[in-house]
């Protein structure tokens, strides 16, 4: 028989196979407002891809912007009466002391002065609240992912409770 015969020579040879394979989104996230007012901007392009943290949407601050600064001025009035009332205290102190004020100038000194450091506390705490509505204003990306294109149109009035849908992020990841 007449037999071929070849040199030895290496090479790479590509290993290759087909297999089932499925894309799923591993993390959904649908973007809501969380404040109420009209959606000034959009600040990304529709069906990119979005760091977790990006600012996607701006939602008008000057009504939360004016809350921030009214619940400031209140806890600074608030903080002023305080110290007037620590004042007042520490003066009708040393006169009951010597029973130059009554019993009841002392109570209502003390009631005045606990009355005013509760008023600092629920004046600091609006203005936390205050302060995250503003936060809310600014919609940001909670995960990273490609986002959709957005559900409402710029100068739409979005709200609260989870009724206004702004847009949806997936994160993609490919499984065999």
């Amino acid at each position: 028989p007449i037999v071929a015969v070849e040199p030895v020579a290496t090479q790479n040879v590509e290993i290759y196979g087909e297999f089932v394979g499925r894309i799923r989104a591993q993390q959904f996230v649908e973007v809501r407002a969380r404040v109420e007012g009209y959606l000034e901007r959009m600040l990304f392009r529709e069906g990119s891809y979005v760091k977790k943290g990006q600012t996607l949407f701006v939602i008008d601050p000057k009504l939360y912007r004016a809350r921030v600064n009214k619940a400031k001025a209140q806890l600074n009035k608030d903080r002023a009466l305080a110290q007037k009332a620590e004042r007042d205290l520490k003066r009708i102190r040393p006169l009951y002391a010597q029973n130059a004020a009554s019993q009841l100038d002392l109570d209502n000194a003390v009631a005045a002065y606990e009355s005013a450091k509760a008023s600092v506390i629920m004046s600091q705490a609006d203005l936390d609240q205050a302060q995250m509505e503003l936060d809310y204003t600014v919609v940001r990306s909670p995960i990273a992912g490609n986002i959709s294109e957005r559900l409402v149109d710029l100068g739409t009035l979005v709200g609260t409770n989870g009724k206004s849908q702004l847009a949806t992020i997936r994160y993609w990841s490919i499984s065999a």
